[in-house]
């Protein structure tokens, strides 16, 4: 999965590689499959306009955090 962020303070509407539309609200983050991440999206990352970041799939997500560790008392 694709992370994209619209890294400005106003809405932008992009053509997916499908044909389909993708439209995010100013500062929005959403994520897309690496196929649906268009040309006209990666120039526009280019630009400054958006930020894509691979994440890893959710089976591939990093180990569980370690449990916190019980105070000892004072004395």
């Amino acid at each position: 999965m694709t992370r994209v962020k619209n890294r400005l303070y106003q809405p932008l509407t992009f053509a997916l590689a499908d044909g389909r539309s993708l439209h995010l609200q100013p500062r929005q983050v959403t994520h897309l499959p690496e196929v649906d991440i268009s040309d006209q999206m990666r120039q526009a990352e280019k630009r400054g306009f958006i930020h894509l970041a691979i994440e890893p799939a959710p089976t591939e997500a990093a180990p569980a955090k370690p449990q916190p560790r019980k105070r000892s008392q004072r004395r």
